[in-house]
C-alpha cells in the first residue's frame, strides 16, 4: 500500500491514493489546522505528533492525545528533532512519551524514525523495538532500520520525501504541494 503524508495538503486527493498519515502535534501547544480536513477525505492508516525535546514529555503525549482522539489509524511519535540531547536524556523522554500515550489510550504507540538519528541521539535501547516502527530512508532498495528492529517487520516505510505531487495543494503557499511517499504494510487482519 502506498501512503501520502504531509502537512499542508488538503483534498481533493487523487483516486489513486491508498492511505494518508498526518501531522497532528507537535510540541505542547501545536495543532494542524487542516487536520480534520485533511482526514475528511480519505483513508487515514496512521498520525503522528513531532517530539521537541526538553519540553515535559508526559505534557507532549496528553498534548496528543487530546487531539488523537478524534481520529483514526495507528499513532506514532515522530523522533527525528536535530536539537535532542544525546544519548542520557532523549531515550527516557521518548519512552516516557510512548509509555504514557499507550497507558491513556490503551493502544500501540509506533516511533517514526530513521536510524541515523535513533543510532546517535537515542542509542540502543531495550524497549523500543517492541513498538511499531515507521522508517525514514530514501534513495535506498530496501530501508536500514535502527538496531532494536533489526530482524523485526516495519509497518511503514518512507522513501521519498518533500517531492512535488501534481493535483494536491499546499495551502500555505497556494500552488502545488509536497508531499512525502511511504510504503505501509497493511496489519494482519
Amino acid at each position: 500500500m502506498i501512503v501520502f503524508d504531509f502537512r499542508y495538503c488538503v483534498p481533493p486527493y487523487p483516486e489513486y491514493v491508498d492511505g494518508i498519515a498526518i501531522k497532528l502535534t507537535q510540541g505542547k501547544t501545536f495543532v494542524n489546522s487542516l487536520a480534520q480536513r485533511q482526514a475528511a477525505a480519505g483513508n487515514v492508516v496512521a498520525h503522528w505528533h513531532y517530539w521537541e525535546p526538553f519540553v515535559d514529555p508526559v505534557i507532549q503525549a496528553q498534548h496528543y492525545l487530546d487531539v488523537a482522539k478524534d481520529f483514526e489509524g495507528h499513532r506514532f511519535l515522530d523522533a527525528e528533532h536535530p536539537g535532542a540531547a544525546i544519548r542520557g536524556v532523549t531515550p527516557v523522554q521518548l519512552q516516557k512519551f510512548v509509555v504514557t500515550v499507550e497507558q491513556k489510550s490503551g493502544e500501540p504507540c509506533g516511533i517514526y524514525t530513521r536510524r541515523s538519528w535513533w543510532s546517535y541521539f537515542a542509542g540502543l535501547t531495550s524497549w523500543a523495538g517492541s513498538h511499531p516502527l515507521w522508517v525514514a530512508h530514501f534513495g535506498a532498495a530496501h530501508p536500514a532500520v535502527p538496531n532494536e528492529w533489526l530482524g523485526k517487520p516495519y509497518m511503514g516505510w518512507q522513501f521519498q520525501g518533500d517531492v512535488y505531487w501534481p493535483g494536491w495543494l499546499d495551502v500555505t503557499v497556494g500552488r502545488a504541494g509536497k508531499v512525502d511517499v511511504d510504503h505501509w504494510v497493511p496489519s494482519p487482519s
